[in-house]
């Protein structure tokens, strides 16, 4: 992968350096690794949510979607029901599609799972890879998660925990 240099700071040729805001994402946050659940749950979200956009279209709209999302705290998003989800599709500061929303309140049920079963999701994201479940449709429900191998692959680039760094 070719990078881009800028006073000694290596940057992944996807980063736009005329904005400032994923300039600091990518210095910040992109390839530090994440060990706190309830940010995991963020980025893993925000993930789901970028599925055929650009990463920064997401990006500006992270704040709008804590907000929208409870700071992003599973307990609270596994509650969610329909008519949050409805008030969720008319929230302008979010990405108003209903499969990615219904999804973020699927996996913030299937995020409780791994807790109840193992403790901690980061601890255990080795482990749970292997949990079909939780990557692939809603047994019996048909309705899939997006949150798929592409999607999981671009969280674990991000957080670090591959060696997908520039430099």
């Amino acid at each position: 992968m070719k990078t881009k240099r800028e006073n000694d700071i290596c940057r992944c040729p996807w980063v736009d350096l005329s904005k400032a805001d994923y300039v600091e994402y990518h210095d910040k946050e992109w390839g530090v690794p994440v060990y706190d659940d309830r940010l995991l749950f963020e980025f893993m979200t925000l993930e789901s949510a970028q599925a055929g956009l650009s990463w920064y279209t997401v990006l500006k709209k992270r704040e709008n979607y804590r907000s929208a999302f409870e700071n992003f705290e599973p307990e609270k998003i596994a509650g969610f029901d329909q008519a949050k989800i409805e008030g969720l599709l008319l929230n302008p500061g979010i990405i108003r599609n209903r499969l990615k929303i219904e999804a973020t309140v699927n996996n913030a049920h299937k995020f409780l799972e791994v807790q109840a079963k193992y403790g901690s999701f980061s601890e255990n994201v080795g482990r749970i890879w292997k949990i079909p479940s939780f990557w692939n449709c809603v047994a019996g429900g048909g309705r899939c998660s997006t949150t798929g191998p592409p999607t999981a692959w671009r969280r674990i680039s991000s957080d670090g925990r591959v060696a997908n760094r520039c430099g």
